[in-house]
């Protein structure tokens, strides 16, 4: 029954889709950050608490911007600050150039939660009454699945394409 409602497959294989794709890159965050950048451990726990508080702080705003305006352009307007903030600001870091990343990750963490927010909303909203304990699980097994397998295959992905070192 689950996979029968359209709407709902399609905001699920989008969900999906965007945690995959986002989580492409993971493994290779914290491997530059450590390699390349003159950052610490410390520095990297800094940074991922950061995007973690960057979520809890504007959590209740993307609440309050989802019930006024609705899910989906609040859910745009966080896809779009995550890239319009992460693109460039992993384009320009380097050696000497790495402390917006604290800036970034605070911005991160804040259109994530906006996102995750408004995701949950809209699949509420689309599914019926009598079978919601039955779609929230599908949605978050199928779209936690597809989220853990962007480092897998990432990280596959780069091993196949490694240069041996000779």
């Amino acid at each position: 029954v689950v996979f029968r409602a359209p709407n709902y497959m399609w905001l699920l294989v989008f969900v999906g889709l965007w945690g995959f794709a986002l989580n492409l890159g993971q493994p290779f965050y914290s491997v530059y950050i450590l390699r390349e950048l003159p950052l610490s451990t410390s520095d990297l726990t800094i940074l991922t608490t950061l995007q973690t508080v960057g979520g809890l702080v504007t959590l209740t705003s993307w609440g309050v911007l989802g019930d006024r305006f609705g899910s989906k352009p609040v859910m745009l307007a966080c896809s779009f600050i995550w890239v319009a903030a992460g693109l460039p600001s992993w384009l320009l870091a380097g050696p000497d150039r790495h402390l917006h990343l604290y800036l970034t990750f605070f911005l991160v963490g804040a259109a994530t939660a906006g996102f995750q927010l408004c995701q949950f909303n809209l699949m509420v909203k689309l599914v019926p009454t009598e079978r919601k304990s039955h779609y929230i699980s599908v949605f978050y097994a199928v779209t936690s699945l597809m989220t853990a397998l962007g480092p897998v295959v990432a990280g596959s992905l780069a091993l196949l394409t490694a240069v041996p070192n000779n």
